[in-house]
């Protein structure tokens, strides 16, 4: 797993070993911030909610956001996390929010946080896209924020979920990336 854009393109990220942990592969980061490129723009607000090593916010704060807000549960995720950032020098430009995603939601819209890009990339099979999709669809969104959720390409997911509308959706083999754009209507 490596940084593939910007200042720190290249830099290895460490991850776990074997199969408990399944990190976006390049293909799909790739993809992803080539198509949000015009919206990643220097000193955004991102969340990246399931961040497991942080692979999808260390990329974002190589592209120039200004902050990233990591939500990972797992001690172990945290502490792999904890490291990237510091072995990457990004531990100015980021927040650790070591709890469930769905309890640090409301979490975030009481303390009046707001995010401009909001990624989602919860372990597959356990219908927790459609669920973090549910509890964003009204909070923690700055105006026009952008929401990207990875799921499985099987999993379903639906076309609106309060202010979030979707936008695309792309597959690459077993994995979907769904584009949520927030409406401010």
């Amino acid at each position: 797993m490596r940084v593939i854009g910007g200042e720190l393109r290249g830099r290895r990220l460490l991850s776990f070993k074997g199969d408990g942990i399944r990190p976006t592969s390049d293909r799909v980061k790739e993809s992803l911030f080539n198509i949000i490129s015009g919206t990643l723009t220097d000193g955004i607000k991102v969340a990246d909610l399931f961040a497991g090593t942080g692979n999808l916010g260390i990329e974002a704060l190589s592209r120039g956001a200004g902050l990233v807000f990591f939500v990972e549960k797992d001690k172990n995720s945290v502490h792999l996390l904890r490291q990237n950032l510091a072995q990457c020098g990004l531990n100015a430009g980021s927040r650790i929010i070591p709890m469930d995603v769905l309890k640090a939601i409301p979490f975030l819209e009481k303390s009046g946080e707001r995010f401009d890009i909001i990624f989602l990339d919860p372990p597959y099979g356990k219908g927790l896209a459609d669920a973090a999709l549910e509890a964003l669809g009204n909070t923690v969104m700055a105006s026009g924020a952008l929401v990207v959720a990875e799921h499985d390409s099987k999993e379903e997911i639906k076309e609106r979920y309060g202010k979030l509308k979707m936008e695309d959706k792309r597959r690459y083999g077993l994995t979907a990336l769904s584009f949520f754009k927030g409406d401010d209507s």
